[in-house]
């Protein structure tokens, strides 16, 4: 799965890794399920709890008014109403699970990590990730 993963590329996956003659159908309807019940919950509550994972809830945000540039410096006032904005906190168990990784590399006096060079991009890690990943599933014989 990449960056932005399609929702039948999801349910593939979830199948896959569930064995148990588990199918892309029924993983597609654990998760409409879930997905109602998170729904039916920020609707009653304003928040969806899962423990050791995190927490959704509804923000609401004030209507403002806004100035847009079109094409040729034309200014636009466009008002964007009030509206409620689902915002997701993750719980400490899995914020640290997801960073454990980056928790064993050293730093210099100042903060900075010593094994990235200084002119790193995020694009240069997140592609030494992928390719991490990618010799990973390769030795364990996926296919």
């Amino acid at each position: 799965m990449g960056q932005r993963t399609k929702y039948q590329e999801l349910c593939k996956t979830l199948a896959w890794r569930v064995g148990n003659n588990a199918t892309e159908k029924s993983a597609d309807k654990y998760l409409q399920t879930l997905y109602k019940i998170m729904l039916e919950q920020l609707e009653l509550n304003g928040e969806f709890v899962i423990t050791d994972f995190g927490k959704f809830y509804l923000e609401h945000l004030d209507g403002s008014e806004m100035i847009a540039t079109g094409k040729g410096k034309e200014k636009k006032y466009i008002y964007a109403s009030d509206r409620d904005v689902i915002k997701f906190t993750p719980f400490k168990g899995f914020k640290e699970e997801i960073n454990k990784k980056y928790k064993k590399f050293s730093a210099d006096e100042h903060g900075n990590r010593k094994d990235i060079p200084l002119n790193c991009t995020v694009a240069m890690l997140f592609q030494k990730h992928e390719e991490r990943r990618k010799e990973r599933e390769n030795g364990k014989g996926r296919g």
